[in-house]
């Protein structure tokens, strides 16, 4: 058999309610419906009265993807991972596999990387000087070897894009730029799986009469 457990919180009291539930050839599943009547009058309550904080560290050198998952999917020939999340587009090769990610659609707020000619200033590590001053403090909450403050933390080198760089629609000083960052540019990217490529494109959402263009074209062909 097994056994279910309902947890609620009344008054600040954890109150636990089991139900073991048996399956035979002769006797069916029941199935457990709680008790309406007496869940509605479950209020919220505080279990305690201070909160605790629960902080997670991510060394680099215990890194998961790095030590284990990267290896494991360039060992058995995979030639193209796609990445989220960060709002900015770059890509990068390890060995035959690429790495992009596409995910530029606005709310950006710039790019971990220093700009050697100093024309792009929007650095967001440089920018948020209150995290780098506790980092390098006496008891910092996080310790300044795992956090670089610019480009890929495992020195993974970032491409140019192949036609041109997008950030110079945004500001035509910019030098060649390995990134999108922007919250007026948005980029999409397309896998022509016939040809084994990837086209990444670009169009100005802040101009209803943008055109769309090719910034970016690799072959994931080895």
């Amino acid at each position: 058999g097994s056994t279910t457990s309902a947890y609620w919180v009344r008054s600040g009291i954890y109150r636990r309610q089991k139900l073991r539930q048996t399956s035979t050839s002769n006797t069916p599943v029941r199935s457990w419906r709680p008790d309406l009547n007496e869940m509605a009058s479950i209020k919220p309550g505080v279990i305690q009265s201070s909160i605790n904080e629960i902080r997670y560290q991510y060394p680099l050198k215990d890194d998961v993807w790095f030590n284990e998952i990267e290896p494991l999917l360039a060992d058995n020939g995979v030639n193209l991972v796609l990445i989220g999340h960060s709002h900015l587009w770059n890509r990068t090769k390890v060995g035959n596999m690429h790495y992009l990610e596409s995910s530029n659609v606005g709310n950006s707020y710039g790019a971990y990387y220093v700009d050697e000619t100093g024309t792009y200033q929007n650095d967001i590590r440089a920018s948020h000087a209150n995290f780098w001053n506790k980092v390098n403090s006496d008891n910092p909450r996080w310790q300044i070897e795992d956090y670089p403050a610019n480009g890929d933390p495992h020195g993974r080198r970032m491409a140019v894009p192949s036609k041109f760089s997008p950030m110079r629609m945004e500001n035509e000083v910019y030098p060649e730029l390995p990134f999108v960052t922007s919250n007026e540019l948005s980029v999409f990217s397309v896998l022509d799986t016939a040809r084994g490529t990837v086209q990444s494109y670009v169009f100005d959402a802040s101009d209803q009469n943008s055109k769309v263009r090719l910034f970016d074209e690799f072959s994931i062909v080895n």
